[in-house]
């Protein structure tokens, strides 16, 4: 009995000195550094992620918010252009503000002051050569004293890709891959329509605005829904009364 009492104490002093040896006490402060090491990737991690969604629900808003401005600055751009269209009293009283207007809807202001005309009534011509597209034909008749401007024909892709980027990023603050500014010159110099396809938000609509802005051409931007569905008449459509067609932005544009 008192050798087992004595083995016994024996094994537990042992097995107290294993525990409270230098070796022990190493691989106890390694576990703890390894578990305060998980426990702050853990955290890190939650707070990156709390961010991203933070971020991406901060961008879905300004998407949202953006599409809003855009449709409603497109609906008032149409909705001027067929007031300027079907009513020459408006054009007149509102000539001083028809400035940032096209040439074309410049003329017919100018036009329709000169000659004191009121609003066309049913059935009757609103501009005087009886064209139904009238600024589609104004576009026609500038063209045929058009003269092409003096570019710097010696110029490559290379160069003309670089400086692009260079004005994105200086001028209008937007920064774009340097072989998705190659793809997009470059396709369109193959083709007239270009799809482009991408997740929200990743600058298809800026590159496309951008561009126009670095031609001197003001960009169109016509939000539609997602459908491809829309209630409006995007090309415009023939008004019966004035015998005319009801030409919008987007058709002078194209």
């Amino acid at each position: 009995m008192t050798y087992g009492i004595l083995a016994t104490d024996k094994f537990f002093s042992q097995f107290v000195s294993v525990l409270t040896s230098k070796v022990a006490l190493i691989i106890y402060i390694t576990l703890i550094l390894v578990l305060i090491m998980v426990l702050t990737i853990k955290v890190v991690l939650g707070e990156q992620e709390r961010a991203e969604q933070h971020r991406r629900k901060k961008k879905i808003e300004e998407e949202a918010a953006q599409e809003a401005v855009i449709d409603g600055v497109s609906k008032k751009i149409d909705k001027h252009f067929e007031r300027i269209g079907g009513d020459l009293n408006y054009v007149k009283r509102n000539l001083a503000n028809a400035a940032g207007y096209p040439a074309p809807v410049r003329a017919m202001a100018q036009q329709a002051a000169n000659a004191g005309g009121g609003a066309a009534s049913a059935g009757e011509e609103v501009n005087t050569e009886g064209s139904r597209f009238y600024m589609l034909t104004q576009i026609d008749k500038e063209y045929e004293s058009y003269v092409r401007p003096a570019y710097d024909d010696k110029i490559g892709l290379k160069e003309l890709c670089e400086d692009f980027r260079n004005f994105s990023a200086g001028v209008l603050h937007l920064y774009y891959d340097i072989e998705d500014i190659r793809r997009f010159i470059g396709g369109l110099a193959v083709t007239k329509l270009i799809i482009l396809q991408g997740m929200s938000g990743t600058g298809k609509t800026s590159l496309a605005y951008a561009f126009g802005e670095y031609l001197g051409n003001k960009t169109v931007v016509v939000p539609i829904q997602p459908m491809w569905k829309e209630r409006t008449d995007l090309l415009g459509y023939y008004n019966e009364f004035t015998r005319r067609f009801n030409e919008t932005t987007l058709l002078y544009k194209m």
